[in-house]
């Protein structure tokens, strides 16, 4: 039986690919669509080209009963605490970037938490390119919060012909599968653009999901959720398409052999990046095993070479 449609009222913060994609996909199912974005070209472009509505000031926002949050990961708590954020107090806010905050380790809900600016948040996650979801191409996403009626209201609110939307009060496991697996894409994205071949890019992948799991179970989340859309289904998608910037990343280092100066002139968010670094020092200090995550931090930040981080993986103890 399906759920009664419900229709919403979205702000989003954010109009690039997947700040856009959610406002196409939230507009065709009749809900009321905001999309914002500092620059006015863009505001301008939107409102030519689209069924929903961009605008240059949040204050127009602050009708709107779900905010949606799509800006890169590392500068959403400054975001959150600048005067800009002022008429969007104690709203219900949805959380579209994954990552973990460099500075804190925060995961998105506890960035929230501190900056004490919503009533109730939820995450949206899952195998989902922005490109696809813009073109109304068949797909499905997690929805997590630890407020039940929050997810009903947004899960009936997303459901269409070509979404279907699971929920889950797993928030922790859902941020940490979303912000694991884009570094784990750059290793896929290595291996590939090494031509290491499908044997290596699967046994990969396949070991990735250990570590992602000894990571959600040491920060609280929920084991099943690896094994769910918002966990293994993210992380098949992301590791196998050069769609994913992780993983076009992974693959222009692999045919190189190391990183070299590949991020110098890339304007474009690769969260991934980041996100290794988090992780090499949350690893650290718990002393949780990552090895695969480890590597890709050392090709990072330490211009390993590919076959050097190889030779460590394939015969560590």
């Amino acid at each position: 039986m399906h759920n009664v449609a419900q229709q919403l009222s979205f702000g989003i913060i954010g109009a690039g690919a997947w700040g856009s994609a959610f406002a196409k996909l939230a507009a065709i199912n009749g809900n009321e669509v905001l999309l914002w974005d500092r620059s006015s070209e863009v505001v301008e472009k939107i409102n030519y080209e689209q069924k929903f509505k961009a605008v240059k000031s949040l204050e127009e926002l602050k009708n709107c009963e779900v905010i949606v949050i799509a800006l890169p990961f590392q500068i959403i708590r400054n975001f959150l605490g600048s005067n800009l954020m002022h008429p969007l107090q104690n709203k219900t806010f949805l959380l579209l970037s994954k990552g973990i905050e460099i500075s804190t380790h925060a995961l998105g809900h506890q960035i929230f938490s501190d900056a004490k600016i919503a009533n109730s948040f939820a995450v949206l996650s899952g195998p989902n390119f922005a490109s696809e979801i813009i073109n109304s191409l068949p797909a499905a996403a997690v929805v997590a919060s630890e407020n039940e009626d929050l997810t009903i209201a947004l899960k009936n609110s997303l459901m269409s012909g070509t979404m279907r939307i699971y929920k889950s009060s797993d928030v922790t496991g859902v941020e940490v599968c979303g912000a694991v697996k884009n570094v784990i894409a750059i290793a896929a994205g290595i291996a590939t653009g090494a031509a290491y071949g499908e044997n290596a890019k699967s046994a990969l992948i396949c070991r990735s999901l250990v570590e992602i799991e000894n990571l959600v179970c040491e920060l609280g989340g929920a084991k099943e959720t690896v094994f769910g859309l918002s966990g293994i289904g993210d992380l098949v998608l992301t590791c196998g398409s050069s769609t994913s910037r992780n993983f076009a990343l992974g693959f222009a280092i692999g045919k190189q052999g190391y990183l070299g100066d590949l991020l110098k002139d890339n304007p474009k968010t690769i969260e991934g990046v980041s996100t290794a670094k988090a992780i090499k020092e949350i690893a650290t200090e718990r002393k949780i095993s990552m090895p695969i995550c480890e590597e890709v931090y050392q090709i990072l930040f330490n211009n390993k070479k590919v076959s050097d981080s190889l030779k460590s993986l394939m015969t560590r103890a």
